[in-house]
């Protein structure tokens, strides 16, 4: 019954998991499989008539052109879509928050972002070229949308006057989309060779791949939660296993008087056979019934009530229902599990001799003189080893608690570990997180000079001061380019790392190239904020006028154990070149080093992959004419603010957000979206303790009900030692040490294999960051400590009901 009821409540909640994965992405990407672009009007209704469409969004770009606003460049795209694309496909990404929704081709509607960055109201008409637009509403930006394009949505009346049109398709099966798709496309009587495939196909991958399906992209990214509930599935289906075998095992030894007794009286193989299956029938029905109904209570208590109502998970309207496909996978497991059961009862309850069976001892003096180990009379003296020859006397019963006591340990250490790992990321952004952070990208096309950009971050902080809302304004420029060092010596632990992605070279002895580098170009407060934090080269104080004469640190890589570039007594004054070919280096030097974590927005550097370096604005001064020659793949200004204490918070985010969208950036409220982090942590915590206890709780029943009817059949064996003279203390004592013996053994190979698995888990899930995985001591101790439980119960309960017995009871014969 345990096992379904755990069948029943994790598969319920995988679904809602599932469904609650599709309706984010949905609001997040668009309900939509596959965009298909540049297609006819006759390819449209081909495609709109198809049976295998669900749904057909139909939009274009109406105008796209280039705009100037305070000195900057802007894009400004004004799509048109049709009913299906704004009320169905696109709706949950046009969420207004001032206005309505166009519903004619001269209505249309901007994001926030375009409307304080054009001045703009509702009403205002808005001219491009030779149309003009009446303005109706006013939606929130995508933060992918804000950079430098300013979009607009307006109203689609009739595709047919339009030449080439874009759908968004939504397919009615989910499980053959791509195939689905691809035939849709054949029969669209598309011209290949005027028709660009790669370029006018774009597959929603985000919600293909929580549908199951791969996209365009190919790669499945790694989800904690379908690795989650995969062991958990895996976990259930080992300890059914067990479980079965060992309640199959007990059911036998109780029943062995009974079937010997019926043998002796006459009744046939065939007869006992129809008693046991029935019997074993019966007991899985009962269970099946109250199983399906627990599991499905559970499920509603940890979906509708723990996640959604205690803990405040925003479910995007998905909640709680039975989903039939749970129930019916769970009866056809269940089923089976019977089936093997029954096999078993066969097999074990009628091969045995009439008299055979009813014997109370007969176990094979072969097996207790085999069972010897140099280990265990080592730790536990002769005595242990006595303990481990009577629990390895009957070696079913040792397997199923061994193996079971094995699970138990190396689940609780990897669902554990697994949830204080992502705890400790947690602890870790929120440690490094501001009120709010924003970034502007400055475009590469603009041709601005460095110079440039750090007039317009110190334009950018005065516009925040002058606000009077915050206590830390903290800023930095961040560029992409190769960085080589010459006169030092990296790290060789590090070598591999680098060398897995190509990005680093050794140009000659002592001098090194990094393919991938990252500068930071910190402010003044910026710098006064990490320098207690920077370990010197030279174990002297460092201060801003160390940065000022060509000073520079390295960002050291990883956040749990973070490991230093460079070797430790590598020399101060080096050669640093800043281009991909440059001859002219800059006489610089390593003022130290510096963990990821103690950066500001530290989660976004400290790569494997990749050197960041700190400068300050004079460090560019210094070095102008290399500094704005550098060939930089990106350049973003970065913002992480902290509001005063005291003020309405609401009001001077408002504020904060205003000037972030005139100035063309997009901004992330990091304390907020820590908040809705926080909570799917505690609903994966409920998630996982909810089934670990159950789990537990599965193996505890069945370790417990093994040993119980092992020690009570071993009652004549007591009895004896008994009548020889030991005393019931004694007794107590060979019980509980046998108990200990065996979670001695057990504890040992949990503990290996959890920190194997655990191995596995961190090769697995520290692919993009440098992320040192490891398991807690503190972990192991309550992962054994749980075990040493559930064996000293194991050996106390069959304990109590034999010292109520005389001794005549326990060594008469029931023959």
């Amino acid at each position: 019954m345990t096992s379904i009821l755990l069948l029943i409540s994790v598969g319920q909640i995988k679904n809602f998991i599932n469904e609650f994965n599709i309706e984010r992405v949905k609001q997040l990407e668009g309900n939509y499989e596959v965009i298909l672009k540049d297609l006819s009007s006759d390819s449209i209704e081909r495609i709109k008539n198809n049976v295998k469409v669900d749904k057909c969004g139909l939009y274009n770009i109406e105008k796209s052109i280039d705009i100037t606003i305070k000195d900057t460049k802007r894009s400004l795209k004004i799509y048109s879509g049709d009913d299906i694309f704004i009320n169905e496909v696109f709706d949950s990404m046009l969420e207004i928050v001032e206005g309505k929704l166009p519903n004619s081709k001269n209505e249309i509607i901007l994001t926030l972002s375009a409307k304080s960055q054009l001045n703009k109201k509702i009403g205002d008409k808005l001219n491009i070229d030779d149309s003009e637009y009446i303005i109706v509403g006013f939606y929130k930006d995508n933060k992918d949308t804000v950079r430098h394009t300013l979009t607009g949505v307006t109203f689609l009346n009739s595709s047919n006057t339009i030449k080439k049109i874009n759908a968004a398709i939504i397919m009615k099966d989910k499980k053959s989309i791509i195939g689905d798709i691809k035939e849709i496309i054949g029969l669209c009587n598309i011209d290949e060779k005027a028709w660009n495939y790669k370029e006018n196909i774009k597959y929603n991958n985000m919600l293909l791949e929580v549908y199951g399906v791969r996209g365009s992209n190919k790669i499945g990214n790694i989800n904690s939660e379908k690795v989650t509930i995969f062991f958990i599935y895996l976990t259930i289906c080992l300890l059914t296993i067990l479980f079965i075998y060992g309640s199959l095992s007990g059911y036998l030894q109780d029943r062995r008087n009974e079937i010997s007794i019926l043998r002796c009286i006459g009744a046939t193989k065939n007869k006992i056979i129809y008693l046991l299956i029935k019997e074993w029938i019966i007991l899985f029905i009962i269970s099946l019934i109250i199983g399906i109904l627990l599991g499905n209570i559970l499920s509603w208590l940890i979906v509708d009530v723990l996640f959604i109502k205690v803990i405040g998970v925003y479910s995007y309207g998905v909640g709680f229902k039975i989903y039939y496909n749970v129930i019916l996978i769970t009866i056809v497991f269940s089923i089976i599990n019977m089936v093997i059961g029954i096999i078993l009862l066969i097999r074990n309850g009628l091969d045995l001799k009439n008299i055979k069976v009813g014997k109370v001892n007969n176990l094979k003096i072969t097996y207790i003189n085999k069972r010897k180990s140099k280990i265990i009379r080592f730790l536990f003296g002769y005595k242990g080893e006595i303990a481990y020859r009577n629990i390895g006397a009957n070696r079913r019963s040792f397997f199923i608690i061994t193996a079971s006591l094995t699970i138990i340990l190396i689940i609780f250490n990897s669902f554990t570990g697994f949830y204080l790992l992502n705890l400790k990321q947690y602890e870790y952004e929120l440690r490094n997180s501001y009120d709010i952070s924003s970034t502007y990208d400055i475009e590469s096309s603009n041709n601005y000079l460095l110079e440039d950009v750090l007039d317009k971050r110190n334009n950018y902080k005065r516009e925040f001061n002058d606000l009077k809302v915050a206590d830390d304004i903290l800023m930095n420029i961040s560029m992409g380019s190769t960085i080589t060092i010459g006169n030092i010596i990296i790290n060789p632990e590090l070598t591999k790392y680098y060398v897995i992605n190509k990005s680093i070279e050794n140009i000659e002895e002592n001098t090194v190239k990094f393919n991938e580098g990252s500068i930071l170009i910190y402010d003044k407060a910026s710098l006064n904020e990490i320098i207690p934090y920077i370990n010197s080269v030279t174990d002297k104080n460092i201060n801003i006028k160390d940065f000022n004469e060509s000073g520079f640190v390295i960002v050291n890589t990883g956040f749990n154990h973070p490991k230093p570039i460079f070797k430790e007594k590598s020399e101060q004054e080096v050669k640093l070149y800043l281009n991909e070919n440059s001859n002219f280096p800059i006489e610089a030097r390593i003022l130290g080093s510096i963990d990821s974590d103690k950066l500001i927005s530290g989660n976004r550097f400290g790569y494997y992959n990749r050197l960041t370096i700190i400068v300050s604005d004079e460090f560019y001064y210094k070095n102008k004419d290399i500094m704005n020659n550098l060939i930089s793949t990106y350049k973003y200004i970065n913002t992480s603010i902290n509001l005063k204490e005291n003020i309405d918070t609401q009001i001077a985010i408002s504020k904060i957000k205003d000037i972030v969208n005139r100035n063309g950036g997009y901004y992330l409220q990091e304390k907020e979206t820590l908040d809705s982090y926080k909570n799917n942590m505690d609903a994966l915590a409920v998630l996982i303790y909810t089934m670990l206890f159950l789990v537990v709780f599965i193996g505890a029943i069945n370790i417990i009900n093994t040993r119980y009817t092992n020690i009570i059949l071993r009652k004549k064996e007591f009895g004896t030692l008994l009548a020889i003279g030991i005393q019931k203390g004694d007794l107590r004592k060979i019980i509980i040490l046998e108990g200990i013996v065996q979670w001695f053994i057990s504890g040992t190979i949990g503990v290996a294999l959890s920190l194997i698995s655990f191995k596995v888990i961190g090769m697995i899930f520290s692919y993009s960051v440098g992320r040192s995985y490891y398991i807690s001591n503190l972990l192991i101790v309550i992962g054994v400590f749980i075990l040493l439980v559930i064996n000293l119960l194991s050996s106390f309960i069959p304990y109590s009901k034999l010292k109520k017995l005389e001794i005549n009871e326990l060594i008469r014969n029931e023959e």
